[in-house]
């Protein structure tokens, strides 16, 4: 990933517990997934610049993206193994 990490930082909140993540707008919109591609699209055409609630979602699954996102492994539940390694 050759992405320069500045500019502003969105607050993603994930999981019942509310965690709040804060997670680089830019690698959002250009690492990520076709979910927050389409999510970045209708904010510019609504003008909402809220935090984006993901409370629905499980928390570790969403750290487990955050992490990825930032460059690290996949790893598994006890964070070990990569999930590679693993059996699906």
């Amino acid at each position: 990933m050759n992405i320069r990490l500045s500019g502003r930082t969105l607050p993603i909140i994930a999981g019942a517990e509310k965690e709040v993540f804060y997670v680089h707008e830019k690698l959002l919109r250009t690492e990520s997934s076709e979910y927050f591609r389409k999510l970045f699209q209708y904010r510019e055409e609504s003008s909402n610049c809220n935090a984006v609630d993901l409370s629905h979602e499980n928390d570790s699954s969403f750290r487990l993206f955050n992490g990825w996102l930032y460059g690290g492994p996949l790893l598994s539940e006890d964070e070990t193994a990569p999930l590679s390694n693993c059996d699906l």
